[in-house]
């Protein structure tokens, strides 16, 4: 099969065509019909007895004319344009009397040597940043000022795992907390289990006894306390004379012969993550 690379032309006649009349319309096709619909040269057209400029990528349409067009609700249609947006891929504006749509970076979509010219260059610059990225990787592997900050946490990592599993639980405690600014504790995590070099299923024992713990469930709000205070947390869950309070009785986990340092392949891992919400 061949590879997903370039790009092709494709004529906006095709809305005529029987393929565009089948509904409803799914996501994919939706946002074809958006990038057709789009000026590809600013013009000016009469719009409730007015003039009004539309610039390339934009287009003038309403929530009930894509209703009509896509066979799909009001609501949903609200929901699809508000995920474009969050995505960055249009810029969207509507009035009682119209919807303004406008295509984020349309030139690459319909220019081929815009398309090509940035294409190439996004290449070079990936490659050298992977390149650079990887040698300071090598270089500073404990300096926590070395960190790349462009890394993305994505929702399967072990990072974005812990920050979840730890807020979910101080909101069990507290209903109102505020959720925290998530990047910053997806880092304070990748400190945990990187620089620290603590084992996953340990940290997360952690977490679900000192947030049943009386005293520690107010103190530890954030991985960087967690961080701060994660020794004595150990050497009290280990502590068989520690007196056990009314809201942890019966909760807390000898870790007396908690195993070191244990090393999971990707399945086996996620195996062990996919429960943790539920617990």
């Amino acid at each position: 099969m061949g590879e997903g690379k370039g790009w092709i032309s494709l004529y906006r006649k095709i809305q005529d065509s029987w393929l565009w009349q089948e509904k409803p319309f799914d996501k994919a096709h939706a946002w074809i019909d958006l990038l057709l619909s789009a000026n590809h040269q600013d013009k000016k057209i009469l719009f409730d007895s007015n003039l009004i400029a539309v610039e390339r990528g934009q287009f003038i349409t309403s929530i009930r004319k894509l209703c009509d067009k896509w066979g799909w609700s009001n609501s949903k249609v609200k929901r699809f344009l508000e995920l474009l947006s969050d995505d960055k891929m249009i810029i969207y504006k509507s009035d009682a009397k119209k919807t303004t749509i406008n295509i984020v970076n349309y030139e690459l979509y319909q220019d081929m040597n815009i398309t090509k010219n940035v294409t190439e260059t996004s290449l070079k610059r990936h490659s050298s940043t992977t390149e650079a990225s990887q040698k300071h990787t090598n270089n500073n592997d404990n300096n926590e000022n070395n960190d790349n900050n462009d890394n993305k946490y994505s929702q399967n990592s072990n990072e974005f795992r812990l920050s979840q599993y730890l807020f979910n639980h101080i909101k069990d405690n507290n209903p109102s907390a505020k959720e925290p600014n998530f990047e910053t504790w997806f880092k304070h995590f990748d400190y945990i289990l990187r620089i620290d070099k603590r084992d996953i299923e340990e940290v997360k024992q952690v977490i679900k006894w000192c947030q049943h713990d009386s005293f520690w469930y107010k103190n530890i709000l954030s991985p960087n306390k967690l961080r701060e205070k994660y020794d004595t947390l150990v050497l009290q869950m280990n502590d068989p004379k520690k007196n056990i309070s009314s809201k942890n009785k019966g909760k807390i986990t000898n870790f007396a012969d908690y195993p070191g340092q244990r090393h999971y392949d990707y399945d086996d891992l996620e195996k062990k993550l996919l429960g943790w919400d539920k617990e």
